[in-house]
């Protein structure tokens, strides 16, 4: 059996690469700011995810961050189950504001139609954070926002993604959550026109689905946007509507993306494929 001395000495090495040597309340403050950041961040997030994103497996952190008024816990319905999620109290939110002063009031629930998507999102990114390569060894330096987060201060939903992973400022990588077919020329449109937006800023695009089924069906798409190009459509700066230009040339889209299938139940992206514009 290995001594305690050997143990205690181990785990203390541990603590100081992960936090430097400091007191165990150097140490509890720099948890806290990790953690709000993350949640302000990703606008709401579960207690399983603040635990990946940080390598742990502990769960004492909640209560203790909930007393002294960081976080509060509330029930939450994700997809169709009951979960619990973890959010920003006002306190938690002026911190926030030292770090981000750009961003907007804090997200004090969940959007129950929308909370399956953003939680895939959330996890889609986390996983590739932890999986890539050249995203391995930026690991403490890349950040993840969601859409919920970024409406706040990216006003334009065609530039704005479903969650987005940066690194000083900059967008890396663009993630889309596809949970439905497109059900109308309009939607087809304005989302090839995101992609396209982000592939000429040089952004990598990751678009994630639930099925083979769905993703198969989008790649039909994208060799239709391909080969015969959409009818575009233009919003009315005043009105706010959009309107299809039926005698319009129709515009040609030839998206280079990544696309995922998402293991809801492990958590992972089972399978990865590109587009053929990759090749």
């Amino acid at each position: 059996m290995e001594p305690k001395s050997t143990i205690s000495l181990r785990t203390s090495a541990a603590i100081a690469a992960r936090w430097g040597y400091r007191t165990p309340e150097q140490r509890w403050q720099l948890k806290v700011d990790s953690i709000i950041q993350f949640v302000a961040r990703i606008g709401w997030a579960t207690v399983e995810m603040v635990n990946f994103h940080l390598d742990q497996s502990k769960r004492d952190w909640v209560a203790k961050m909930v007393r002294e008024k960081w976080l509060i816990s509330r029930p939450a319905i994700i997809g169709e189950r009951r979960a619990t999620i973890l959010v920003l109290t006002h306190k938690a939110q002026r911190t926030i504001k030292e770090y981000y002063p750009f961003i907007g009031r804090r997200i004090d629930r969940e959007a129950s139609r929308q909370s399956h998507h953003d939680f895939i999102a959330s996890w889609a990114a986390l996983w590739l954070l932890k999986t890539r390569h050249d995203f391995k060894t930026q690991q403490g330096k890349l950040e993840i926002w969601t859409d919920r987060v970024m409406r706040g201060f990216i006003y334009n939903e065609i530039t704005r993604p479903d969650i987005s992973i940066m690194l000083d400022g900059q967008v890396l990588l663009n993630i889309e959550v596809e949970r439905t077919r497109k059900s109308s020329a309009q939607e087809r449109y304005q989302f090839f026109k995101k992609l396209e937006y982000f592939q000429d800023n040089d952004i990598e695009i990751f678009v994630i689905f639930e099925s083979r089924m769905l993703a198969s069906h989008f790649v039909d798409e994208m060799q239709c946007a391909k080969h015969f190009g959409l009818t575009p459509w233009f919003r009315d700066s005043k009105t706010k509507k959009w309107h299809e230009l039926k005698n319009h040339e129709r515009d040609i889209f030839n998206p280079r993306i990544m696309i995922g299938i998402w293991d809801c139940d492990k958590k992972i992206v089972s399978e990865v494929f590109y587009s053929d514009a990759y090749f």
